[in-house]
């Protein structure tokens, strides 16, 4: 009898610990749309919408034969602006020595210096535009910034990219280790949370333990009768036995 008193006592201090219940909508942590900079033919698209991929993987890239031939050209010039540039040191030394002998003319010492210098420069230069032309050639091929999972692929093989002010978006991923329930709350609703206040997110009688993202300080939408509403954001890791499906309803539980 004892027992059934103090279960039934547990059971009603837990009851009583939810101060509310909030219908939400889950939403990605993080989703971006990637695309490239650069104008090509794309020649490989190495995902579809639902692969999951780790950072780093390939995901689509152009063409990338006149990037190599540009990375070819620019590891030539380097090697030649190189050549020089010790060229014109040899040379400089060569007239400082002549100098010291009062062999060579001021004129001719300046000369040899202005060699060096731009020498030198153009070395400079060489390194900079090979750097610029490695870039480049990064950049053909779109690679997972982060490990997620593909919600839409907008790229074809074959199909021509032409680099603009934006972008233009040819894969989207998200990251699906952690979602986000968002809801809409009013003042009151604000007011009953605290810094005590812990947080769970219910889906389809599964309960997870979240953390508060944000309340929103300016309102939703005007209401023409009762109070406006902020938008509350709480974020939860997902199981992998739970589908990653943005857009289910999902019940915010506040507990103090």
């Amino acid at each position: 009898m004892n027992r059934m008193i103090v279960s039934l006592a547990a059971l009603l201090v837990s009851i009583s610990a939810v101060a509310e219940e909030i219908g939400a909508t889950l939403e990605w942590s993080k989703r971006v749309e990637l695309g490239v900079t650069l104008s090509g033919v794309i020649e490989t698209v190495a995902v579809k919408p639902g692969q999951r991929v780790k950072k780093g993987d390939l995901l689509v890239a152009l063409d990338d034969s006149y990037f190599k031939a540009r990375v070819a050209k620019a590891e030539a010039e380097l090697g030649e602006a190189k050549q020089n540039q010790e060229e014109g040191v040899r040379e400089l030394e060569r007239a400082t020595e002549l100098y010291d002998r009062t062999v060579l003319s001021d004129h001719d010492l300046h000369m040899a210096q202005i060699g060096e210098a731009r020498a030198k420069a153009l070395w400079h230069k060489a390194q900079a535009e090979l750097a610029e032309a490695r870039i480049r050639l990064q950049q053909s091929r779109i690679q997972a910034p982060f490990a997620g999972v593909i919600t839409g692929v907008f790229a074809q093989t074959g199909q021509a990219v032409v680099s603009g002010l934006a972008a233009q978006p040819l894969v989207e991923m998200a990251d699906d280790s952690q979602l986000i329930a968002r809801a809409e709350i009013t003042p009151e609703q604000i007011n009953n949370i605290g810094d005590q206040t812990d947080f769970s997110v219910d889906i389809a009688g599964n309960r997870f333990p979240a953390k508060l993202l944000q309340i929103g300080l300016q309102p939703l939408r005007g209401a023409t009768s009762g109070a406006p509403l902020y938008d509350l954001q709480v974020s939860f890791d997902r199981p992998e036995s739970l589908a990653a499906r943005v857009g289910l309803p999902a019940v915010i539980s506040t507990t103090q």
